[in-house]
């Protein structure tokens, strides 16, 4: 009897999968060539700059966006009195949260010491009621996994944004460049949203309505600020105890890793969660549908994260040039940590959607104090230490994230390490192996690292297959299907 609607949501998830990545590739590249193009423009300080008024701003956007929106997707049936109503409560908290960080922004420059950030801060700070438009409509694509929409505005609004971005910074405009640049793409993802969605809210608010969704987002929204605060947390602390251009280097090392790390996590966050959602309350099916997931995941992530580890230096230097080499050693231990965001938010993702945003919640609460405890030990022996301990912070979310599954889908530690352990071992065994085989050539960064990549995916690609990894046989699955889909068109 439930042949149908799997094999039905089965495409659609596949679909949703392919648009998300196009969605989230397509972005984080664009942004990627012009971050790059901007690192040679500009200076260590400017990106230190920007990272430093990031952190009021992405906490001012969890605020917004937090709760009610996960609420609205976690809901099977939400209503257009649903929609509206949070519509205008997202729009009065940007303007609410706007107001307090412009009259904040002085004492904000004056902590860093650094006055350009008041105006700095000012200027960009616009960008959260921007944001707060189109909120709604993106929501509604996504419950719908209407990703090839979403993902055709996003590569338009991100192109346009870079365009105009890195033609200030070649007319000497300097950091305001990049913060003009954000404002244009957020502009332009508001009007195109609004011209593709159809939904337009109604003039009525509910506060019924907002108390129902706030008692599963209220929670989901605390989760999302302990979350942006720690991830945040480390570019405070090198922005005040260090300096704008330790927080340059760091910020570039960051944005680097965020390609591969975002590039997988949201994507499959996005995709997951509303799948998640129509399945919830069928434990073995949903479970089924986790340990698939998590077994693709593993497979891409461990892998691309070792990876990038070997090749770090001749990457930093291919993309940024040797003036910001000292990123390097800042990105490879973001990377120990990259290889298990994706598994964490898949699990986090199945608590969301069994509607247990308490246990997403009291979790988070242990797991940030963990997190928290370990930058602060880290930081009594420099950057690379702090780094080093919130990398090894994230294997403990692992344990934990594991032990709730076990109770939730009996999908616990035991299970998960026995599906993707020998991806992991085999991982770092063959970047052991590529770099002992290449440290010793005496060939230019740029041949080096093709010659790490082609050996690396060489080894894992053929040890997959002879191993039987089951990663490896779901992705040749679904190319495969996807390759027969495209010729039958």
């Amino acid at each position: 009897m439930d042949i149908k609607p799997s094999a039905s949501l089965k495409q659609k998830t596949i679909n949703s999968i392919i648009w998300s990545f196009i969605r989230r590739f397509g972005t984080l590249i664009i942004s990627f060539i012009a971050n790059l193009i901007l690192a040679r423009l500009l200076f260590p300080k400017d990106f230190g700059s920007i990272g430093m008024i990031t952190v009021f701003l992405a906490i001012s956007e969890t605020l917004i966006n937090g709760g009610l929106g996960s609420a609205l997707i976690q809901k099977k049936n939400p209503t257009n009195i649903d929609y509206s109503t949070v519509f205008y409560w997202n729009l009065s908290l940007s303007i609410f949260l706007y107001v307090i960080l412009y009259f904040s922004a002085p004492s904000i420059s004056k902590f860093y010491n650094m006055p350009i950030l008041s105006k700095l801060l000012r200027v960009q700070g616009i960008i959260l009621i921007i944001n707060s438009f189109n909120i709604i409509q993106n929501n509604i694509l996504i419950k719908k996994l209407n990703f090839k929409t979403l993902a055709i505005r996003d590569l338009i609004s991100n192109s346009i944004g870079a365009v105009i971005g890195i033609s200030l910074a070649f007319m000497q405009f300097g950091v305001w460049s990049l913060v003009i640049r954000t404002l244009v793409v957020g502009i332009f993802n508001s009007i195109l949203l609004w011209g593709i969605s159809s939904w337009r809210p109604s003039f009525a608010f509910s506060w019924d309505s907002f108390k129902e969704l706030f008692s599963f987002g209220s929670l989901m929204l605390l989760y999302s600020l302990t979350d942006t605060v720690t991830n945040e947390l480390q570019s405070l602390i090198i922005g005040k105890k260090f300096s704008a251009q330790s927080l340059g280097f760091y910020t570039q090392a960051k944005k680097i890793h965020e390609i591969p790390q975002k590039g997988l996590t949201q994507p499959i966050n996005q995709v997951t969660f509303p799948v998640f959602s129509t399945i919830q309350d069928k434990p073995a099916t949903l479970k089924k549908y986790v340990s698939k997931s998590m077994k693709t995941i593993t497979f891409i992530s461990f892998p691309l994260m070792v990876l990038l580890i070997i090749i770090a230096k001749p990457l930093i230097k291919l993309l940024l040039s040797d003036k910001w080499l000292a990123s390097a050693p800042l990105f490879q231990l973001l990377c120990l940590s990259g290889m298990l965001f994706p598994i964490n938010s898949n699990c986090i993702n199945v608590m969301k959607a069994m509607g247990k945003s308490n246990y997403v919640f009291y979790s988070a609460l242990i797991k940030r104090f963990i997190t928290i405890s370990f930058i602060i030990i880290g930081l009594q022996f420099g950057i690379m230490a702090m780094i080093f301990f919130y990398s090894i912070s994230i294997y403990f979310w692992f344990i934990i994230n594991a032990f709730i599954l076990g109770k939730l889908i009996n999908y616990g530690i035991k299970k998960q390490i026995n599906e993707m352990g020998l991806t992991y071992v085999t991982s770092f065994i063959i970047g052991g192996i590529v770099f002992a085989i290449t440290k010793n050539l005496s060939v230019n960064y740029f041949m080096l690292m093709l010659i790490q990549i082609s050996i690396f995916i060489t080894f894992y690609l053929g040890l997959s297959y002879i191993l039987k990894v089951e990663g490896y046989y779901y992705l040749k699955t679904i190319t495969k299907e996807q390759i027969r889909k495209l010729k039958n068109e």
